[in-house]
């Protein structure tokens, strides 16, 4: 099973942290966010990981080689042009033709990453899946309505005003035949929220995230504040 995760990005909104740090690298509650991810995919006997990476890549690259060595189901896409969050998404389904589980790093989360992918791979074929959360910060969030049959009927990225209350949690999982058919222009960077989703409506179910999901890039008080706030709510590792 393929793992993408999407950590290229340069965390603009935590400067001065990310003059110094590569975003998908600062800890939370001391380990570092895209080793949170990675350690919960290894519970996956037939995992492979794929990273894409831009900002500060020689880093992210010496974390990966110094926390996971002599493991060959790592592997990083550096990207000197951003691709876009979607632009690597339909790079790596080029390479590779399986089905995909997209993550954003910059997220954290208490999904149960093992409920989420046997959930995907119970659909119909030809659905994905997009995990999502509930918060009621619609401007900083892609906003999704969700009908009785858990499937995802409209979206909208980061309104001024929403009755909504479930949001998009940076978290996907496509099948072959849903990358199959997506036809995007590659004339610019691409996302996946923006790019992608809008064209699943209908198609794409929701799984809904029980615990905490928090984006550690909204800010950087968010940020400063995120140990505190999960162990006032009961995180603690």
């Amino acid at each position: 099973m393929i793992f993408l995760l999407l950590a290229a990005g340069e965390g603009t909104r935590l400067r001065p942290l990310t003059e110094v740090i590569p975003k998908c690298l600062l800890p939370v509650l001391g380990k570092p966010i895209l080793g949170r991810w990675i350690d919960q995919i290894f519970t996956f006997s037939d995992a492979k990981i794929f990273v894409n990476t831009h900002y500060k890549s020689r880093e992210v690259s010496d974390f990966l080689t110094k926390s996971y060595p002599h493991n060959e189901d790592i592997q990083t896409i550096y990207e000197p042009t951003l691709l876009g969050t979607a632009g690597t998404l339909i790079s790596l389904f080029e390479d590779q033709q399986e089905d995909v589980i997209a993550i954003h790093v910059d997220n954290f989360s208490e999904v149960d990453l093992e409920e989420f992918v046997s959930v995907f791979e119970n659909l119909e074929d030809g659905r994905a899946l997009a995990a999502t959360f509930k918060t009621d910060n619609y401007r900083n969030s892609g906003m999704v309505e969700i009908d009785g049959q858990h499937i995802i009927q409209s979206y909208v990225h980061k309104p001024n005003h929403s009755y909504l209350n479930d949001a998009n949690a940076g978290l996907y999982a496509f099948p072959k035949a849903v990358l199959e058919k997506l036809e995007l222009e590659k004339k610019r960077p691409l996302d996946i929220s923006v790019d992608v989703l809008p064209k699943l409506m209908g198609r794409i179910n929701a799984f809904r995230i029980k615990g905490v999901h928090i984006d550690i890039g909204t800010d950087l008080e968010t940020y400063q504040n995120l140990d505190s706030y999960l162990r006032l709510h009961g995180v603690n590792s």
